[in-house]
């Protein structure tokens, strides 16, 4: 099976696919808009198992950009040279309009978040190209119900949830027995859309009704927003509970999750949640936002708390009964990792990916 995948070189969501579909024994293709990839990406490449062709460094991001013209002639002349079995663009704006104007079939898109909640409402012309990218392919995936719902407004298509999910070896619990201190944890981007500062102000009015208790607020990530975090630390008086430990390498998220006891996301907008599954695979219980995706993940009050986006009093509240509840987090972690099991296998996610392109190269010989 010949794969020719349409994707960011450089994102971490692409190696992920690539060395997974890989290791399932599909011969790959990926074809970058853009110049700079993943560590992994390129060691591939250097040792001859993955062609890339790889995008401009001048370009810069819009399909409004003569050279997105260019790179929708250099994809035809690929496609000429490779006769891949499946055309598979990742993120439906401008991947996908690379992939509609190939002409090629099958072709698949992965619709990925932005691409069908922000990208739309730019404008006029902007919904018409996405739902002619939408129109052009022959199945559309996507990682979430929450995005398959938004996706279904700009298409009549056929959309198949397949859940971007987690390592569940690598991801796993560990005992948490004994600490004394509590540790809430969260990696996000420091952005408004994940609402870290609703977490440190939830954090703030959680520790002042916790005066007899260790509790600590964990923030891994980078973003615009740390130094203006920060200092909402220092006015709502807890900047010596909370530690911002900027970005880490994505081997490193294991390790983290590991120190926690509650994982939080509060995000005011959010189509799936990685973040979300990887704690709940470590057996954390998750306190996060009703976003849609965040919110279809967790089952509040089984393997986690489901809290109003923006309302910080109830945010409040549902942490200290985690913090204060052992057993409570015991449960919850135990069932986040059941349900993960169940669902968000990464194993389980591949195959349901494999099964589709053997339908699909099924059909088209046919």
């Amino acid at each position: 099976m010949k794969v020719l995948m349409l994707a960011d070189s450089g994102s971490v969501h692409t190696t992920k696919w690539v060395k997974s579909l890989m290791a399932e024994g599909v011969e790959l293709i990926l074809f970058s808009l853009y110049s700079d990839c993943s560590s992994d990406i390129a060691e591939l490449v250097d040792s001859g198992h993955l062609k890339l062709i790889a995008g401009d460094s001048a370009y810069q991001g819009s399909i409004l950009d003569r050279k997105f013209a260019q790179r929708v002639s250099e994809l035809k002349k690929v496609i000429r040279a490779e006769q891949p079995d499946i055309l598979h663009a990742h993120y439906a704006s401008s991947y996908g309009l690379l992939g509609a104007l190939s002409g090629f079939q099958p072709y698949l898109v992965s619709v990925w978040g932005s691409d069908v909640y922000g990208f739309p409402k730019r404008g006029f012309l902007f919904k018409q190209i996405l739902k002619y990218n939408l129109r052009k392919a022959r199945h559309i995936l996507s990682s979430s119900a929450a995005m398959r719902t938004e996706t279904l407004k700009y298409t009549a298509g056929d959309v198949t949830v397949i859940p971007f999910g987690v390592d569940t070896q690598r991801l796993k619990p560990v005992s948490r027995d004994g600490r004394p201190t509590v540790t809430i944890g969260t990696i996000k981007s420091l952005s408004p859309v994940y609402g870290i500062d609703l977490l440190i102000r939830a954090f703030a009015e959680a520790v002042a009704c916790l005066s007899e208790m260790d509790v600590r607020l964990d923030i891994v990530g980078s973003g615009v927003q740390r130094a203006e975090l920060e200092a909402l630390c220092l006015d709502l008086g807890v900047a010596e509970f909370v530690q911002f430990h900027g970005a880490v390498d994505h081997s490193e998220i294991a390790r983290h999750l590991s120190s926690f006891d509650v994982f939080a996301a509060l995000s005011r907008e959010e189509s799936f949640g990685v973040a979300i599954v990887e704690a709940m695979s470590c057996g954390l219980p998750v306190l996060v936002s009703d976003a849609p995706g965040p919110a279809e993940i967790v089952s509040d009050g089984l393997d986690g708390f489901v809290v109003p986006r923006e309302n910080v009093t109830v945010a409040a509240n549902k942490m200290v009964g985690l913090v204060i509840d052992e057993e409570l987090r015991k449960c919850m972690g135990k069932e986040g990792r059941a349900k993960v099991l169940r669902q968000y296998d990464w194993d389980k996610n591949v195959k349901q990916m494999m099964s589709v392109y053997e339908e699909h190269i099924s059909h088209s010989k046919n």
